[in-house]
């Protein structure tokens, strides 16, 4: 019986803990990219929310309220789990869940198509594919050789700009490998 009070005790310290978590997080300045947003931030940060700020900047994730109080809930988690470790069971708050940044958004959303990307088929098949219609114009266009490695180039070229478009002000920074030109395009620049 004592420990079902002591995790009693426990519990309410903590749902004590997180109310204070949200009241705090409540009084936040509304626009998270204003300079009041930045003061508030610093502020408690200085009243030890640090640990919380880093974690989520760190996870690339939104330092918004949302995502605030879910960091600091861990942390009352983790810090009362010590004591009574059934609290962590009870409330599970999967950093998983937290909002991205739109960079990071952007970043998975790309590497996940990347990932996506078959070329097993023989550039024969591919060539008679309607999906890769576009990048094959696109080489051909610009005298490249219609080959394995520029049609995964000029795929992802096109995931970027794609993904792109829903990510405004968002960039991905793609490092591939430069392209092949045809020996006529080769002969024409010598």
């Amino acid at each position: 019986a004592v420990v079902s009070t002591q995790s009693t005790g426990v519990r309410s310290q903590m749902e004590d803990e997180f109310r204070e978590a949200e009241e705090m997080v409540e009084r936040a300045p509304g626009d998270i990219e204003s300079e009041e947003y930045r003061e508030w931030l610093e502020e408690i940060m200085s009243r030890g929310w640090n640990e919380e700020v880093k974690e989520l900047v760190a996870g690339r994730k939104k330092v918004s309220k949302r995502n605030l109080i879910r960091a600091r809930k861990r942390s009352i988690v983790r810090r009362y789990s010590i004591i009574v470790p059934e609290v962590k069971e009870e409330f599970q708050l999967c950093p998983e869940e937290d909002d991205l940044t739109e960079e990071e958004k952007m970043k998975r959303e790309v590497e996940e198509a990347f990932s996506e990307i078959d070329l097993t088929a023989s550039i024969e098949q591919l060539s008679n594919d309607t999906e890769w219609m576009g990048e094959i114009q696109e080489l051909v266009g610009s005298w490249k050789k219609v080959n394995h490695h520029n049609l995964s180039n000029a795929r992802r070229r096109k995931i970027v700009r794609r993904v792109g478009e829903k990510y405004p002000g968002c960039s991905y920074p793609l490092d591939l490998e430069p392209d092949e030109y045809t020996e006529e395009e080769l002969m024409r620049r010598r």
